[in-house]
């Protein structure tokens, strides 16, 4: 069937899976109308500054010429734009409508709330292609897939969608999209799609080296085709780093994001080993890649073991690392594949552990990014601002259960929070292993349908009580 069907198939009702399903889709368009985080913002003004720049000359000051500059009434200042130059670029482009709307008005058009939702919705092309080819990814595996009901479902009932994605509007799905096209192409065995979108991806994240290097070391030992795909595949971000380099000039806010920010979230998990400290992730990392050279399959098993290998080193960099919230959008259509290619019988239990997993990173992100769960990030959208109170501070989730739990502080959530959701992504993993031969369990009454129900439910939960932050 097209993959333009696969949505609208679901939407006729007429199980009780299609009715959770519609209810979870209804749910995350209502999130999605209600919740803005100022991040999006930030990188939409990138996108119009880009334009004003291109045609009123000056673009070489975009870096370190734009410290300071307004968003928007609502959204204030950003500290300056960071980002590759090519992310800006699909910001550009996506944005021209409200680049010409700005320059027609003179207003700032971040105060309007239709171009808040098309500043979010950049994401949404994005958010389908994944959909439908990881979709196609699990069909590839297991050619027994063939209800689109239960893959959406699992999909559209998951945290890792909510907290990036509906409620921070991030664009981490751009970055996404492109690592499933090129992990698509690489089952099916096209080099020139595996090597196109995880080109395509790299200057959006460079992360996508950890799926990148062991897919190349599992489908090649041979040293000089290994060494010439890992050029073609790196050689866009070189690219634009070295036209950024010659056409704009390093902002200090840029120079310092990149030095410091990013390589402190890489490196926080520390040994004390070598030259007094190692990273556990690299150390981790480096096994795993190392253990790859000892590895041979033939195409169909090498298909399967290459999205448990991808899992298995995001969960690397999500457990060993300091994460954004947006960021665990990565783990989504990897752990949705692994529990649909699955036997019938092992994918209910896989998917209660992946939401044991999803429910344990959700407490821990509310503990330590109190403040992307806050009253804020409802109000600046009309529906938040219909219920909102007079009350202007940032009223968090973690205060409101400050408020309930006084002698539980953030620190607990985190430890609570981050060992639940550490365990189970072990578990996880060691479930989803393709080739393990016993999964027998004794929990046979559990369904993929009363899972989705519950996580339909924690959602409903987290969204009720983001608006009872704008209230109270």
């Amino acid at each position: 069937m097209n993959n333009k069907n696969i949505l609208k198939k679901d939407l006729d009702i007429k199980n009780p899976q299609r009715v959770m399903l519609v209810f979870a889709i209804a749910l995350s368009f209502f999130s999605f109308i209600s919740f803005v985080y100022p991040d999006v913002a930030w990188t939409t003004r990138g996108g119009i500054e880009l334009l004003n720049r291109l045609f009123g000359g000056n673009i070489r000051g975009f870096y370190s010429e734009t410290e300071g500059i307004i968003i928007s009434n609502s959204f204030g200042i950003c500290d300056g734009f960071v980002y590759n130059i090519f992310l800006y670029v699909i910001f550009a482009i996506w944005n021209i409508p409200l680049f010409i709307y700005e320059k027609v008005t003179g207003l700032y058009a971040l105060d309007c709330f239709p171009a808040i939702l098309w500043a979010k919705s950049i994401s949404l092309p994005f958010l389908y292609v994944t959909i439908t080819n990881s979709y196609a990814i699990a069909k590839h595996i297991k050619k027994e897939i063939n209800d689109y009901t239960v893959f959406n479902s699992v999909f559209f009932s998951s945290v890792l969608l909510f907290t990036p994605f509906l409620l921070m509007g991030q664009y981490d799905s751009i970055f996404v999209c492109f690592l499933i096209l090129g992990i698509r192409g690489y089952i099916e065995e096209d080099d020139k799609r595996f090597l196109l979108f995880f080109a395509l991806s790299m200057p959006i994240k460079l992360f996508s080296l950890f799926s990148f290097i062991p897919l190349l070391i599992l489908q090649t030992k041979n040293v000089k085709e290994f060494l010439k795909k890992f050029f073609i595949g790196i050689s866009f971000f070189l690219f634009t780093l070295i036209l950024q380099k010659i056409i704009f000039v390093t902002g200090d806010y840029e120079k310092n994001f990149m030095e410091g920010t990013i390589l402190s979230f890489v490196f926080q998990g520390r040994l004390n080993l070598t030259y007094s400290q190692s990273s556990i992730f690299i150390i981790l990392f480096a096994l795993l890649c190392l253990s790859l050279l000892f590895v041979n399959f033939d195409n169909d098993k090498k298909a399967i073991f290459s999205i448990w290998i991808s899992f298995v080193s995001y969960s690397l960099f999500f457990v060993c690392c300091l994460t954004h919230p947006q960021w665990s959008m990565i783990l989504l259509p990897l752990s949705v594949i692994a529990i649909m290619i699955q036997t019938d019988e092992a994918s209910p239990f896989a998917l209660l552990i992946e939401t044991v997993m999803e429910i344990g990173l959700l407490i821990a992100q509310i503990g330590y990014y109190y403040w992307v769960f806050s009253r804020s990030v409802v109000t600046y959208l009309p529906l938040g601002k219909a219920v909102a109170s007079e009350y202007e501070g940032g009223f968090t989730l973690f205060d409101m259960f400050s408020m309930i739990f006084p002698s539980i502080d953030s620190t607990a959530y985190m430890l609570f929070g981050g060992g639940v959701f550490v365990a189970a992504i072990i578990v996880f993993i060691y479930w989803a292993f393709p080739f393990r031969k016993n999964r027998t369990i004794r929990w046979n009454d559990i369904s993929i349908k009363n899972i989705c129900v519950f996580r339909v439910l924690v959602i409903a939960a987290v969204v009720a009580a983001m608006y009872m932050l704008a209230i109270c």
